[in-house]
């Protein structure tokens, strides 16, 4: 048998939207967890965790989903 996946999924606010490539938000993050997804309340992906802010309760950043598709759109990536 392969390893198995476990998900884990944690509440979390949005809180800083001042910027149209990331956002802040605020919840549980882990060393290591950097590339992970971020989903809304409907199981969107909004964001892919990128750092986590050191000595703080749970501040987070991600960048935006969208910006992520416009970098995969423009290196032209073939399947």
């Amino acid at each position: 048998e392969g390893t198995k996946i476990q998900a884990n999924a944690v509440g979390a606010t949005i809180s800083r939207t001042d910027n149209i490539k990331t956002f802040g938000f605020d919840g549980v993050s882990y060393s290591g967890a950097s590339g992970s997804p971020i989903f809304n309340e409907y199981g969107k992906l909004v964001g892919v965790l990128y750092a986590k802010v050191a000595d703080s309760q749970g501040f987070n950043f991600a960048v935006r989903a969208k910006q992520l598709k416009l970098l995969i759109d423009k290196a032209e990536i073939v399947k």
